[in-house]
């Protein structure tokens, strides 16, 4: 019974919430930039009104790619809320992140020459590697973690929820780095960005709508880092994912100072390294 709820509570709920953040998220830019705030609802407005759009010149394939993208986030992210297999989860969602920089018949652009600069391609998949691999270390981390607690290592992410520790406490490296992905990743948060002018009508909707359901799924993940089988850490477990999306939102923003690629590269690698041997020492 709890299986289904949490699937329904993902499928209805995820797109009210990550709305929600999205029209908090531009009125707190607003603010910061002087200008008239718009409504919190707004993202919604705007999101119906995309899917009412037509489709535009892609072909079938084109379409087909946003419909199934938006499938995989959707079966990915409800196994996680469900107590299923976290790495299956995680795989899934790093397919989708395949499928949007895949060339030339991506989601994100109908050719390689009209889109995608050689530079650009390869800075999407250094990005998309920096992201699996980040990923990839965080679902050996809990499963290594699970093994040290019951000695049965397990990817289901009911058994985490169910170890009465949090995770993070053991995975301090990983913590880190996954609150690091989320905070500098390729496309992690709300914000769609530049993924707006290259889209239009239902393309651009199903993408909008996929990059909510994926990234409830990525700040559940620190969440059960963060949660030690008590209401006072999923409080705290709350609190930080508030807190690392409210210091997301303002990188994001124009008024921030950007970070520089090299910097970023630099620190995502020593991250995975330092992750890397946190998973190590943590080997039953």
């Amino acid at each position: 019974m709890s299986t289904v709820v949490g699937i329904i509570m993902y499928v209805l709920l995820a797109p009210l919430l990550a709305g929600l953040l999205v029209g908090l998220g531009a009125f707190i830019s607003a603010h910061l930039q002087g200008e008239n705030p718009p409504h919190i609802l707004e993202s919604f407005r705007k999101l119906l009104g995309l899917f009412r759009e037509p489709w535009t010149e892609a072909d079938s394939r084109q379409k087909l790619l946003c419909i199934l993208r938006v499938a995989l986030i959707l079966t990915g992210g409800s196994i996680l809320f469900a107590g299923g297999n976290l790495a299956l989860s995680i795989l899934l969602l790093l397919f989708t992140e395949f499928i949007k920089i895949y060339n030339p018949y991506s989601i994100e652009s109908k050719s390689l020459e009209q889109n995608h600069e050689p530079m650009e391609l390869e800075r999407d998949l250094a990005a998309f590697g920096t992201f699996s691999c980040q990923m990839l270390l965080t679902a050996a981390g809990l499963y290594c973690f699970t093994a040290y607690i019951s000695d049965r290592g397990s990817f289901l992410a009911a058994d985490l929820i169910s170890a009465g520790t949090a995770p993070a406490l053991y995975l301090p490296a990983m913590l880190v780095g996954l609150i690091a992905l989320l905070l500098f990743g390729r496309n992690t948060g709300f914000a769609v960005g530049k993924e707006k002018s290259s889209f239009s009508g239902k393309e651009q909707a199903f993408l909008e709508i996929g990059n909510w359901y994926r990234v409830i799924a990525l700040y559940a993940v620190l969440f059960l880092f963060n949660y030690g089988g008590t209401v006072f850490s999923a409080v705290v477990s709350v609190g930080i994912c508030l807190l690392v999306w409210f210091l997301a939102l303002l990188l994001q923003k124009p008024h921030s100072r950007q970070p520089k690629s090299v910097s970023i590269a630099a620190v995502s690698t020593i991250l995975m390294i330092a992750s890397f041997v946190n998973l190590l020492i943590l080997l039953p």
